[in-house]
């Protein structure tokens, strides 16, 4: 089911992307640019240890391999570099280095969790 929701995402922005930038289909342009910055901003909790607690299964188990996601990312991004969507491709990038950040952390924060912690005494 995971990897499910991961495909429709992100074959969503990317078939946004596509039709906006290379077919220029200004709905679908808006579409994308929308979703990047949508992703910016719900990536901007990954600032916080709470939410990062919260959601570390879900960022250490990912439904594909990282370096999957970074190759996915990358064409994304070198998309909208290519047509010329320099804000948007900040706030996107902006998004990986995030998203990359939250997925470092929840490894430490599962990694420094004791086993003592857990059970309640």
């Amino acid at each position: 089911m995971r990897l499910l929701k991961y495909i429709i995402g992100n074959g969503v922005l990317a078939a946004m992307l596509w039709l906006g930038t290379v077919e220029d289909i200004p709905g679908a342009r808006n579409i994308a640019i929308f979703m990047a910055w949508f992703m910016f901003i719900v990536s901007l909790g990954m600032l916080s240890d709470r939410t990062v607690i919260k959601v570390a299964p879900k960022l250490i188990n990912m439904p594909v391999l990282v370096w999957f996601d970074v190759v996915l990312d990358c064409v994304l991004l070198a998309l909208m570099l290519w047509h010329g969507w320099w804000v948007t491709s900040v706030a996107f990038t902006m998004h990986c280095v995030l998203m990359a950040f939250g997925r470092n952390r929840a490894k430490e924060l599962s990694e420094a969790k004791t086993p003592e912690e857990g059970t309640q005494c």
